[in-house]
């Protein structure tokens, strides 16, 4: 910290110096810390974008899960109006729906993270930022198995929370009027 104080002085010092000498507006000058301050300023933008995306990411998923599992309640009305008229509760009923959308999710999450993690394992980014392959210096993917472990969790919970109305939908629908959808 001491260090970095001193070099600053010394920074301040030459500045002050080369404005006297040349006037204020001749040159610039770029110092290790500006150079840092613009790379954090830089990662928090990527950071923020990478953000975003995960987020429209996960609004598409639940969408997706939610006319899924729309689409098979509505293709099997006759079959939730047969189980609902020979006694089936609705509870047995929405239990059923959640549990399809918990199978989307574990089958649909684990994929995508295990294609996430191989994808970057196969086509590495180059530390030269040209691209898959670029040069012979690659950029190591780091995954922590915490992350991977929420975002799992998190796909589970978006993928119940898209079900909820459907699987609700589906166990309040009466016998009667299932049984004359067609």
């Amino acid at each position: 910290m001491i260090v970095l104080a001193r070099y600053a002085d010394y920074v301040n010092t030459v500045i002050h110096e080369m404005d006297r000498l040349y006037g204020s507006n001749s040159f610039g000058i770029v110092s290790p810390a500006a150079i840092v301050e613009a790379q954090k300023h830089t990662q928090s933008g990527s950071s923020s974008l990478a953000l975003d995306v995960g987020y429209i990411a996960s609004l598409a998923g639940g969408i997706g899960v939610a006319t899924t599992l729309w689409t098979s309640v509505n293709e099997r009305t006759r079959e939730i109006g047969t189980m609902k008229a020979i006694g089936a509760k609705p509870w047995f009923i929405l239990s059923m729906f959640l549990s399809d959308a918990v199978l989307i999710s574990v089958i649909g999450s684990t994929m995508g993270i295990g294609t996430g993690i191989d994808q970057l394992y196969c086509c590495p980014l180059s530390a030269t930022g040209g691209g898959p392959r670029a040069a012979a210096s690659h950029i190591a993917p780091i995954f922590l198995p915490n992350d991977l472990v929420r975002v799992w969790i998190l796909s589970l919970i978006i993928t119940l929370a898209a079900g909820i109305f459907p699987a609700w939908k589906a166990s309040r629908l009466s016998p009667l009027v299932a049984m004359r959808a067609s």
